[in-house]
């Protein structure tokens, strides 16, 4: 009696929590490098218009604990467990050309609901390999998708060699967690033998809701829309939904409250402006509140609600670059007037005098500043900063409208840090293009604009992409 009841305890106990779960997929250990991979060739049926196979809607998902390419564990149910957060779990390989192009998207839903939702890819067999075992039949619209994207793999032979294709998604600019399936196949056997499906389970486990093709372009219902019912939010990129809404866009970066003039600058150097910007095209922008000199509060989620698109371009007196690009930003504004709102965010002065400059270990004079006598040290306090954005507009007509960078430069360090980067964001809050340097010659910004407002301002001129940008 005494037995039967601590059994219905435990089973109780499991219900409670959500851990009532089929066995695990496979072995906690993990695999050895040279472990052999075994692929069978499985017939191709359009799984992904009408995918019945896999784990059923409804189920609890089975307990795994698959390897990251560095060889961390990371196992399901411990993770649901700590974070208490749904998760969404994506196969893809490197040879799928479908799922390469929703990479930028995965990133972009990965960041947004960061805190909310758990992303794992889990890199699975290749699904289009040049030579070894084809999981599928051979597709010659997909082989020429890959050859014109210089894509040419064969189907990895050992863990170790999926291992290394994974690290390929990595350096190809997929930011979100990468796991490996092992050399048996467990994932890609048992979740419906495909790549580039999907399924989202609540904070308990259960399979809320499968794709057979993550994202497919023509389905109303895409999983954005799923995650914003789960968790009851407005993302805005729920087809049909997006107008309904205003931009609901990720946390706010900045403080509160209009800062004091006497608030002391975070002048800590050196940053890294090599590959500036934490933000990517297709990304959703964060919500951030900056004022102008004189004081009047600017919210981007309220500015966004107008239905305009919004250029923000960094920048400081001290910046050739930034005031090289002043001319090109004051005839935007003179020609789209108000279809278009710009900000120049003034930040940290890119080139003060005697002061160290962010971008550079020891102070270098620019030659530009010299000629042009423009000779100030590094803002101070957050009033110091205002008075410099001053002395700006007193020497040079800027058209767009300033707003002033906190004392603890937070704009500038989450979307920069650099000089004289910018970005154009949708009227969704939706990086349409990003600038490294907005003066640069080669960004096409006229044709960007034109595109979000579907204009023809007849000024643009696409520039041919440069090998060495």
């Amino acid at each position: 009696m005494r037995q039967l009841l601590i059994a219905f305890f435990v089973f109780f106990h499991a219900i409670s929590f959500g851990q009532v779960h089929k066995p695990a997929l496979n072995k906690e250990e993990l695999p050895a490098g040279n472990s052999m991979i075994h692929v069978p060739k499985i017939p191709l049926t359009r799984n992904w218009d009408d995918f019945n196979g896999g784990f059923k809607k409804g189920t609890f998902m089975p307990d795994f604990t698959l390897y990251t390419v560095d060889g961390k564990a990371v196992n399901l149910y411990k993770t649901l467990s700590e974070t208490k957060n749904p998760t969404l779990l994506i196969s893809g390989s490197l040879s799928c050309p479908y799922f390469r192009k929703n990479m930028a998207d995965i990133n972009t839903l990965s960041r947004y609901y960061q805190g909310r939702l758990n992303v794992f890819i889990i890199y699975v067999v290749e699904a289009h390999p040049q030579k070894g075992a084809m999981p599928y039949p051979e597709l010659p619209d997909i082989d020429t998708i890959n050859n014109r994207e210089n894509i040419r793999l064969d189907q990895p032979a050992s863990y170790q060699e999926r291992k290394n294709r994974a690290a390929g998604l990595i350096e190809r600019g997929l930011s979100t967690t990468v796991l490996i399936d092992g050399p048996g196949n467990e994932w890609w056997n048992h979740s419906g033998c495909a790549t580039n499906n999907a399924y989202l389970l609540d904070s308990k486990g259960k399979i809320v809701a499968k794709d057979g093709w993550y994202q497919k372009s023509d389905k109303p219902d895409n999983m954005w829309c799923r995650i914003d019912e789960l968790l009851g939010t407005q993302s805005g990129r729920c087809p049909g939904k997006e107008e309904q809404l205003p931009p609901f866009l990720r946390p706010s970066i900045t403080k509160a409250g209009l800062p004091p003039d006497s608030a002391l600058v975070d002048r800590r150097k050196s940053y890294d402006d090599s590959s500036p910007g934490k933000e990517y095209k297709g990304d959703m922008i964060p919500d951030f509140t900056l004022y102008t000199m004189k004081g009047k509060e600017v919210n981007i989620r309220t500015v966004l609600q107008a239905h305009n698109p919004v250029l923000l371009v960094a920048g400081s007196y001290t910046s050739p670059a930034f005031r090289q690009g002043i001319a090109l930003m004051n005839a935007l504004a003179d020609y789209y007037g108000h279809h278009l709102k710009i900000f120049i965010i003034y930040t940290m002065e890119a080139s003060p005098d005697i002061d160290p400059s962010p971008y550079r270990a020891k102070p270098e004079p620019e030659p530009e500043n010299k000629q042009q006598n423009i000779h100030f040290r590094q803002a101070a306090t957050y009033g110091q900063r205002k008075a410099m954005a001053d002395t700006l507009i007193s020497h040079i007509r800027c058209v767009p409208e300033i707003l002033v960078d906190g004392p603890g430069n937070e704009w500038w360090q989450h979307f920069g840090p650099a000089a004289n980067i910018a970005y154009l964001v949708d009227v969704n809050g939706i990086i349409a293009a990003k600038y490294p340097s907005f003066s640069d010659p080669r960004n096409n910004v006229w044709c960007d604009v034109d595109k979000v407002l579907k204009n023809e301002s007849g000024r643009c001129k696409p520039v041919p992409p440069s090998k060495s940008r």
